[in-house]
């Protein structure tokens, strides 16, 4: 299974009409959806940015259809493990996970697309109970450490989270009681920015 991760902007003075449309989202659009092997499908919305996020089976097929299909690309690909995330936990104890992921720019808007290369990780639990879908939406903080105490103290729980050899932190918080889906955190080291991707696409 793999993550796919979006950011994007909403015209201004659209933003409600978003709201709206997405609160109910029509049956043929979700059908959709699950028809193009999308699972675990989330949208945050900060403002006028938005942040998605989905899983799929195959990030090789993933990354060849929106190509080909729509466009996005080209892709930058990543493996992650113990090796390049330290600090790996899973609900609040220590767990190494591993993920291939695949990123890509349409403007400022950012895809992600991610496969779990293990068990251990809430992403590969979320695709056995679920199988693919859209599994948590995502935003930058200026201090993860200080929003993490925070939500903690107002009782949403901790399930995974990390910090990547280049200093960025990021959690994943048990907010779907609350907003119906799971929310990622993440802050980016000063003057951070992706390394050389270990291969591309197409």
């Amino acid at each position: 299974m793999q993550r796919v991760a979006t950011l994007m902007v909403v015209k201004e003075g659209k933003e409600e009409e978003y709201r709206e449309a997405h609160r109910n989202v029509w049956p043929e659009i979700l059908e959709g959806i699950k028809r193009a092997g999308i699972r675990n499908y989330s949208i945050f919305m900060m403002g006028r940015q938005l942040f998605s996020y989905f899983e799929v089976e195959d990030l090789d097929k993933a990354m060849k259809k929106y190509w080909e299909i729509y466009g996005i690309g080209p892709w930058m690909i990543y493996t992650y493990g113990p090796d390049k995330v330290k600090n790996m936990t899973v609900r609040n104890k220590r767990m190494e996970f591993a993920m291939k992921a695949a990123f890509a720019f349409i403007g400022n808007i950012q895809w992600e697309l991610i496969q779990p290369l293990d068990d251990n990780s809430i992403y590969a639990e979320f695709l056995k109970k679920h199988g693919e879908g859209l599994h948590h939406v995502a935003c930058a903080v200026g201090d993860h450490n200080e929003t993490v105490s925070y939500l903690q103290d107002k009782g949403v729980g901790v399930l995974q989270s990390g910090t990547t050899n280049e200093g960025s932190s990021f959690t994943y918080l048990d907010t779907q009681e609350t907003m119906s889906c799971i929310t990622e955190i993440f802050d980016v080291s000063e003057g951070g920015s992706f390394p050389p991707p270990e291969g591309t696409y197409p």
